[in-house]
C-alpha cells in the first residue's frame, strides 16, 4: 500500500527546505486515498486547513480553470485512469493500451484523431507525461543509451517535450518520470543508497523500503534539467511554483496515491 508524506522546497533551492505550512498553499489540493475498494478524491482547501469537499476517483483537476475539471467517460484508444487534463482544462493526454504512445485530445471532440508520440515508456505511475502549458507537454521517451532504473525495473528512458500537433520539439536529459507545472519541469531520477541511508532504515524499518529495489536505490529529483539531483520523490508544484516532493522515513500523509493542484 503506496504512502506518501508530503514536504516542501523552494523552487530553486537544495533538498533540505523545512515542511512549509500547508494552511499557506494557495489554491486547492485534491489528494485521491486508498481505502481499498473504496478509493474516493478529497478537496482540500489549505488556505482554511479544512476538506471542503469529496469527489469521485478519477477526477481530473484544470490547474488554472477548475470549473472544467471533470471525470472522463471511458475512450477508445485510452487506458482506463491514465488521463492528465490540460491547465485550461480543454485537452486531455492518456496512455495508449499498447503502451508505446501518448494520445492528445480536445475535450469538445473527444471523437477526434488522436496526436500518437510512438515509444513513450511507460512507467505505471502518473508521471510518464505532464502538461507543461495548454499546448507543450513532456512525456518519457525509451532511450536505451540512457541507465537502466534500479527501481520498479523500469526500462531506459529520457524525457522529450512535443507540442499538442504531435511535433517533438525538444530533448532533454535521461529520466524515469516527469511532474511539471507553470511551465517547469521536476525531472525523476534515482540514487544508489550510501551507508548513511542504510543506517536510518536499519533504525525505522520502514516497509517501503524493503522492496521493488527500495532496499538498494532511492528516488531524486532535479529542476535544472539533470544537472543536480536532489533526494526524495516530486509530487506537482502548487501555484507558488513551490515544489511538493516526498522525502524519506516521513509520512504525515498516509494511503494517499495521486494528488493535484488548482488555483
Amino acid at each position: 500500500m503506496r504512502r506518501l508524506s508530503l514536504v516542501a522546497g523552494l523552487a530553486l533551492l537544495a533538498a533540505c527546505a523545512a515542511r512549509p505550512d500547508l494552511t499557506r498553499i494557495p489554491g486547492t489540493l485534491y489528494l485521491e486515498f486508498d481505502h481499498g475498494s473504496t478509493a474516493r478524491l478529497i478537496r482540500r482547501e489549505y488556505r482554511a486547513g479544512r476538506v471542503v469537499g469529496s469527489f469521485p476517483s478519477g477526477y481530473l483537476v484544470a490547474r488554472q480553470r477548475p470549473q472544467r475539471s471533470f471525470v472522463p467517460p471511458a475512450i477508445a484508444g485510452c487506458e482506463t485512469g491514465s488521463d492528465l487534463l490540460s491547465p485550461d482544462g480543454t485537452r486531455l493526454l492518456c496512455e495508449a493500451p499498447s503502451e508505446n504512445a501518448a494520445h492528445v485530445y480536445l475535450r469538445a471532440h473527444l471523437g477526434a484523431s488522436p496526436v500518437i508520440v510512438r515509444h513513450v515508456m511507460d512507467n505505471s505511475n502518473d508521471t510518464m507525461f505532464a502538461w507543461l502549458d495548454n499546448h507543450r507537454f513532456a512525456v518519457t521517451v525509451y532511450d536505451r543509451s540512457c541507465p537502466y532504473a534500479g527501481l520498479y525495473d523500469f526500462f531506459p528512458s529520457r524525457i522529450a517535450v512535443y507540442g499538442t500537433n504531435g511535433r517533438r520539439l525538444s530533448t532533454g536529459a535521461c529520466a524515469f518520470g516527469v511532474v511539471a507545472g507553470h511551465g517547469r519541469m521536476a525531472l525523476i531520477g534515482e540514487r544508489e543508497n550510501d551507508w548513511w541511508w542504510n543506517l536510518w532504515q536499519n533504525i525505522v524499518d520502514d516497509e517501503r523500503y524493503w522492496n521493488d529495489g527500495y532496499e538498494s536505490f532511492h528516488h531524486t529529483w532535479s529542476l535544472d534539467g539533470g544537472k543536480t539531483w536532489h533526494d526524495g520523490a516530486p509530487l506537482l508544484f502548487d501555484g507558488n511554483g513551490t515544489l511538493l516532493y516526498e522525502t524519506r522515513f516521513n509520512n504525515p500523509l498516509q494511503n494517499v496515491w495521486r494528488i493535484q493542484w488548482s488555483r
